[in-house]
C-alpha cells in the first residue's frame, strides 16, 4: 500500500488521476518483487505480464543519488483505475514493482 501512495502522489503532481488498490493485482506485485529481488533480477519475470494488463518493472542500488522510485511503464498511463504497487529491498538494491489495469 505504501508503494501505491508513492505512485498516486507521482500522478497527482502529473495531474492525473488516483489508482485504486486491486487485491489481486497487490498480491501479484508482492509476490513478483519478492522473487525478482532474490534472483537479482531487474527486469521482467518470465511470463508476465498477465495479458490484458500493464506491468512497470525497476530497482534502485544504494549509489542511485537521484532517489526516485516507481518511474516505470504505466505508472503514468491514463488508460488504468486499477493497480498494486510493492518494493522489496535485497543486498543494497530496492526493487519495485507496479501491475495495472
Amino acid at each position: 500500500a505504501d508503494a501505491l501512495r508513492v505512485v498516486n502522489l507521482q500522478r497527482r503532481y502529473l495531474g492525473l488521476p488516483a489508482l485504486q488498490q486491486d487485491p489481486q493485482l497487490q498480491s501479484r506485485a508482492e509476490w513478483a518483487v519478492q522473487q525478482r529481488a532474490v534472483r537479482g533480477k531487474s527486469g521482467h519475470l518470465n511470463g508476465s505480464p498477465v495479458a490484458g494488463r500493464k506491468e512497470g518493472v525497476g530497482w534502485q542500488s544504494s549509489s542511485d543519488s537521484y532517489g526516485i522510485w516507481f518511474t516505470s511503464c504505466y505508472t503514468r498511463a491514463t488508460d488504468i483505475t486499477y493497480a498494486g504497487a510493492a518494493y522489496y529491498v535485497h543486498n543494497g538494491r530496492t526493487y519495485y514493482q507496479f501491475n495495472a489495469r
